[in-house]
């Protein structure tokens, strides 16, 4: 009975112990946005304002893009693919449910 009494203080002194050393740790959170000044840290958290984020939005809508038209024999050559490919995976599926005994 002794030893369970003094498994039990155990752990609990172990807990403590720990909960104590989590309390004078330091934080495992990053600071807010606002608090640092250092500004590669704020670019990277997303800080700079909006007029750089709308000047790289009007840079990328400014490029032109090639057209990206698919003709009926690339969708249907995807197709035949796509569907052996899903076929492949759902009777390995399939196979691996009915072998596995726990239906």
């Amino acid at each position: 009975m002794a030893a369970q009494r003094s498994t039990g203080a155990a752990l609990v002194l172990l807990f403590g112990a720990a909960f104590l050393a989590s309390l004078a740790a330091p934080s495992a959170f990053v600071q807010p946005a606002g608090t640092t000044t250092d500004v590669e840290v704020r670019m990277l958290r997303g800080a700079e304002p909006a007029a750089v984020a709308t000047a790289f939005g009007a840079l990328a809508a400014a490029v032109p893009e090639p057209a990206m038209a698919a003709t009926e024999k690339e969708l249907n050559t995807f197709g035949g693919f796509f569907a052996v490919f899903f076929l492949f995976f759902f009777v390995a599926g399939m196979g691996r449910l009915l072998t596995e005994g726990k239906l």
